[in-house]
């Protein structure tokens, strides 16, 4: 008679406290994608310009706090289907570590506060921003399913390089590499039933 085999354990991972929950939903290990905010300074030969130094800096804190929110507001929409992820179920707001209601409250106030330094740093800061929260959100609403990824990176990516510097906003675009130029600054992000997404 064949022995029973052990059954498989399965570890799940302990709790973390509401702080840290909400730390980990932030994904500050995302952060350094802003630090493309400060390429501005560097095309435009201001290394010099503390003025600009602190302008960028200041956006970069906006661009940080604007994308932990996107990132609330997508794993909120998404938590349903992380539940069933493999990897994913380990999200804080899917293991119902972070409330729903301090998710949002969270990423609205986050939001507000990268709208407020936008608009102290000038119009063209706090429309480029505005242009960022609109990409993430169409993005987290599920236009993805059908967009281009391509596209929303590129046009992220310039309108990040757009706001490192109030008085530079209106033409980095130009300053940067072709490849980040070539017609991306206004993607057009179009449904193209034959990309894969």
């Amino acid at each position: 008679m064949t022995a029973p085999r052990p059954a498989n354990v399965v570890e799940f991972r302990q709790r973390r406290s509401t702080v840290r929950a909400a730390l980990a939903s932030l994904r500050p290990r995302q952060w350094p994608k802003n630090l493309l905010l400060f390429a501005g300074i560097v095309f435009a030969a201001k290394l010099g310009d503390a003025g600009r130094w602190l302008e960028a800096a200041l956006i970069f804190i906006a661009y940080c706090a604007a994308s932990s929110a996107a990132y609330l507001v997508n794993d909120l929409r998404d938590a349903p289907h992380d539940r069933r992820h493999p990897v994913k179920r380990d999200r804080p707001i899917a293991r119902g570590e972070l409330a729903t209601d301090r998710a949002l409250v969270l990423a609205a106030a986050l939001a507000a506060v990268a709208l407020a330094i936008a608009a102290l740093l000038g119009f063209a800061s706090l429309l480029f921003l505005l242009g960022f929260l609109a990409l993430q959100l169409a993005y987290s609403l599920g236009l993805s399913t059908c967009a281009s990824r391509r596209g929303f990176s590129s046009a992220l990516r310039c309108l990040r390089s757009s706001s490192g510097s109030r008085s530079d906003a209106a033409n980095s675009c130009s300053s940067m590499p072709t490849r980040l130029r070539d017609g991306r600054c206004s993607a057009a992000i179009r449904c193209d039933s034959s990309t894969a997404c």
